[in-house]
């Protein structure tokens, strides 16, 4: 009897151990990890940040010396996603996403018992939602949708900057600079820098390009609509099967484009599920290409392009894993002079997926 009491005792003091490593490293990284002599203090090491304040997301850069042995980096006790570089002067790293904003303690874990910390202040980040329009020459207005925009100080194209002309905390616009280059738009603040997750056109040096180009169809880009409808676009066949997205993951650029859902339940037939533009002018006898980018979210998905009346078809094409831009070119056969473009979307229906559609464009060429 007394053999089994001591084994409780036992038992308990050790679990009170473990619980209290646990709470001394949980409260505090300088304490070192669990079963870890207590850490040495080299907090005199960081002698600031490559700026005062930051915001949750953003890149950042502790300032300082003998650090080349860092490890890990925590903020606020959640550890950072990505350290980016670490040199003997420095360490470049990501502040957590879900760091909340106030005065936050940064602990830098080296190898072995040492341990850093010091102090940033997390404020708000500026968020881009999406911008208008995609391309556009020098001189051009681009305009910028989000959160905390009014913190912006500098907006760059690739590394070009841009004038700024007007903002507010959930807009701002810019003046496209002279050459600026294809790359991504980019705002600066003191709390950091975010980049749009697609790159802008710049019209001056991609006159061709499909996107510096006016459209013959309206509300190509498919954001003007209620519901899951579409402004100036029908549902000709399979209407049950098609809906209005606004997830990021399933709209190419812009806030909204249209999702398929197609189950298996349909018979043969590409014209089982078709979206149909309205009618656009054509010239008998001119050539016309259909761009638009589209994404699976499994293999097997086919579809096509045609055109009423007086049909003409594309030829299947497989939807991939990837947004990709399809373009369809043919020669208008239509003597009334308007022809209107559909979306036929029930290749192998067996296959059952989802697939998401973005700017549809129609150009004369």
């Amino acid at each position: 009897m007394m053999k089994n009491i001591n084994k409780i005792h036992t038992a308990l003091f050790l679990a009170i151990v473990v619980t209290f490593f646990i709470s001394c490293d949980k409260d505090d990284k300088l304490t070192g990890a669990i079963g870890e002599a207590t850490a040495v203090d080299v907090s005199s090491r960081i002698t600031g940040f490559s700026s005062a304040i930051t915001g949750a997301g953003a890149q950042l850069t502790a300032n300082g010396s003998s650090l080349s042995n860092v490890k890990s980096v925590f903020v606020d006790g959640i550890p950072s996603p990505n350290i980016v570089e670490v040199t003997d002067n420095s360490v470049t790293f990501i502040v957590p996403i879900n760091v909340t904003v106030g005065n936050k303690p940064v602990d830098f874990v080296f190898a072995g018992v040492e341990r850093a910390r010091s102090n940033i202040n997390v404020v708000s980040l500026q968020v881009i939602s999406s911008y208008t329009p995609y391309a556009a020459a020098s001189g051009e207005q681009v305009t910028i949708l989000g959160a905390n925009l009014d913190i912006v100080n500098t907006v760059r194209i690739g590394n070009v900057n841009a004038t700024i002309t007007e903002k507010t905390s959930s807009l701002l616009r810019f003046t496209v600079p002279a050459n600026a280059p294809s790359e991504a738009i980019t705002l600066v603040s003191d709390a950091g820098f975010i980049s749009s997750s697609r790159i802008f056109i710049p019209c001056d040096s991609n006159p061709n390009n499909p996107d510096c180009r006016p459209a013959l169809n309206l509300n190509s880009s498919l954001e003007l609509g209620g519901g899951d409808d579409f402004t100036n676009w029908g549902k000709w066949n399979g209407g049950q099967f098609m809906f209005a997205t606004t997830s990021p993951s399933q709209v190419f650029r812009g806030n909204r484009g249209l999702r398929v859902v197609r189950d298996g339940s349909l018979a043969s037939g590409q014209w089982r599920i078709q979206f149909a533009s309205d009618l656009f002018p054509t010239e008998l006898g001119a050539s016309y290409t259909a761009y638009l980018y589209a994404r699976a979210s499994q293999p097997g998905a086919t579809m096509r392009m045609s055109t009423q009346p007086d049909a003409l078809f594309q030829g299947d094409f497989e939807v991939t894993t990837q947004w990709t831009r399809i373009s369809w070119t043919w020669v208008a056969n239509v003597t009334a002079g308007e022809t209107r473009l559909l979306l036929d979307m029930n290749g192998n229906p067996a296959a059952v997926t989802e697939f998401y559609i973005d700017d549809v464009k129609i150009l004369k060429n």
